[in-house]
């Protein structure tokens, strides 16, 4: 529809008259008329048509569960006798996530309540460095939609939490031998944001409102810390917060958890934005990536490292002085969703894939394989580093 006399497309319609609607060119400001076609779509300054911007129109989206401030434009119809309302919604309104880290931070501060810590130096020999290696939780995910994926799989927030138990049970069986407690995770927390990845390039089956996997994430992190924090002497958390599911959402959870920490339990939570980052612990020096990253990378770090990966992992060491020097490095990723130790592939540095908390989809399992799941305990004495990783058994 343009206008008559400019050709403009930008016309809005403003009432009827004579059987004809009304029509405003917004760059000429002229007036025209058009017939009243009631099956067309009919948007005004407001966002809705001036025939539907009525209470027939209210009640029809009260009844269906629309939010009506999320209507981008609707068309009546009437179809044999049955009237109804084709509605186009606007999800970039939905997606402006309205929690801000001041937010956040007034929240907790005004909830949470510090815990009181009693632990004993354990006077070892040496200092020891006990760490817990978490990825790809993918917490809201549906793994068997309609009961119809080929393995079934549970994953829901009483799955999340039984596992969390095995991995408080595990930690507390070490606890005695070690000073230390790095948590690492390894990115796509939660599963993505309305139902999309972050790309928003395919749409996602989940089991679980944005809310909901706010608070169950947020719980998640805090009862771990929980009964972590009398275990050792010194507990730390990095978090990757640049993948490719769950993106910004994922930051702010583990914002949350960092202020939650700091106040709660005075531990440090680092969350990093960057596609890869690093830290030091002794001469080992830990290399963090998702393996994916929320924007550029059409394909990420392979679970087999090609040339091209060792290339830019080398470039990286490069550019932060982390190479031809005493260093015992370990790139650490997720994404792939597979426990894959490689120490030869590179001369200057191991390479490590790590196995999701969660069980894999249903769309994992039409495309790839059932796969496996569960945790990684990484002890770090001296130079020496062992690896165990803890499986969770398939639940249908």
């Amino acid at each position: 529809m343009n206008c008559e006399k400019c050709g403009s497309s930008k016309v809005i319609k403003k009432g009827r008259r004579g059987g004809k609607h009304r029509i405003k060119c917004k760059e000429c400001k002229s007036w025209s008329t058009l017939l009243i076609n009631d099956s067309e779509t009919c948007q005004n300054d407001t966002g809705y048509s001036d025939y539907l911007n009525n209470d027939s129109f209210k009640n029809y989206c009260t009844e269906n569960g629309i939010d009506m401030k999320l209507v981008k434009s609707a068309k009546y119809v009437n179809h044999q006798g049955q009237q109804a309302f084709n509605i186009v919604l606007d999800y970039e309104k939905k997606d402006d996530l309205k929690i801000t880290e001041k937010l956040i931070s007034k929240i907790i501060n005004d909830s949470a309540k510090k815990v009181k810590r009693n632990v004993t130096s354990k006077n070892k020999a040496g200092k020891k460095l006990l760490r817990l290696i978490i990825t790809d939780v993918h917490i809201g995910m549906t793994t068997n939609k309609a009961g119809n994926s080929l393995y079934g799989g549970k994953w829901d927030r009483d799955e999340l939490f039984l596992r969390l138990d095995k991995i408080i049970s595990v930690l507390k069986d070490l606890a005695s031998d070690f000073d230390e407690l790095h948590i690492i995770d390894l990115g796509d927390y939660v599963d993505g944001w309305n139902g999309k990845t972050v790309r928003k390039q395919h749409d996602l089956h989940q089991n679980m409102t944005n809310e909901q996997m706010f608070e169950n994430a947020v719980v998640f992190k805090d009862q771990l810390l929980n009964n972590c924090y009398p275990l050792f002497n010194h507990v730390e958390m990095f978090n990757i917060c640049n993948d490719n599911h769950a993106g910004s959402f994922g930051y702010i959870v583990n914002y949350a958890v960092k202020e939650l920490a700091k106040i709660k339990y005075n531990i440090t939570v680092t969350n990093y934005q960057k596609f890869i980052n690093h830290y030091t612990w002794g001469n080992h020096v830990f290399v963090l990536s998702h393996g994916k990253d929320r924007e550029n990378l059409r394909f990420g770090f392979k679970p087999h490292i090609d040339p091209g990966g060792i290339s830019k992992i080398e470039e990286y060491l490069k550019a932060n002085d982390l190479m031809n020097r005493d260093f015992n490095v370990t790139f650490e990723k997720g994404d792939s969703h597979q426990l894959l130790l490689d120490y030869s592939a590179s001369d200057d540095f191991d390479y490590f894939n790590y196995l999701a908390l969660s069980p894999s989809s249903d769309w994992v399992q039409t495309n790839f394989k059932k796969g496996s799941s569960g945790f990684v305990i990484m002890e770090i004495s001296g130079k020496n580093k062992r690896i165990t990783p803890y499986f969770f058994d398939w639940k249908v």
